[in-house]
């Protein structure tokens, strides 16, 4: 992988599993503590995906039309946030024991970005799923399973949605995709 290509898995994973859920704090005018900003906005983001999960194939859209979908949704949400009121929490800075565990977590996502771990049975059905999002074509309730026509094992499948989109616009195989989008998701679970 080259350093454009990581680049770009970067900020194409980045902006699905996180932008529109910080976009959507933005709206509220929140201020959180750093670790809570991080796990409201992949909550939210990962919630708006699965709405575009349930779209896409509603409408046989491609993984194209994700960002607009992505963005309605996004905008509809921050709309409906701004009609209610706003709590504001006071910001406080890091300590030093947060700060070590920040570069402690990653410390394991670059060591995790190294050494990937191995595909089992569950990864199987997600680089399947991941691999009919990424080819571009229409998404329907029936072709987002391993094999063409047979029925999905997941009918609604927002993380494969977001590994065949983060593949097919970052121009990188799905298998690539699949093992270093979870050395990023470490990031998540670790805070």
């Amino acid at each position: 992988m080259t350093v454009l290509q990581a680049t770009t898995f970067c900020v194409t994973g980045l902006a699905l599993f996180f932008l529109p859920g910080l976009m959507v704090l933005r709206a509220r005018r929140l201020t959180l503590h750093w670790a809570d900003t991080g796990v409201f906005a992949f909550a939210i983001s990962y919630s708006l995906l699965l709405v575009a999960a349930i779209v896409l194939p509603l409408f046989e859209l491609s993984v194209d039309t994700l960002p607009l979908v992505l963005g309605a949704a996004t905008f509809g949400l921050r709309r409906a946030l701004r009609q209610s009121a706003q709590p504001v929490r006071e910001r406080r800075r890091p300590d030093a024991v947060e700060t070590i565990v920040v570069v402690a977590i990653l410390g394991l996502t670059v060591a995790a970005w190294v050494i990937e771990p191995a595909l089992g049975g569950e990864e199987t059905l997600d680089l399947g799923a991941a691999m009919r999002f990424a080819d571009g074509a229409s998404v329907t309730f029936r072709n987002t399973s391993l094999f063409p026509d047979t029925p999905a094992v997941y009918i609604v499948q927002p993380y494969q949605l977001a590994l065949g989109a983060v593949a097919r616009w970052s121009h990188l195989d799905v298998v690539v995709v699949l093992t270093k989008i979870r050395a990023l998701l470490m990031l998540t679970c670790g805070v």
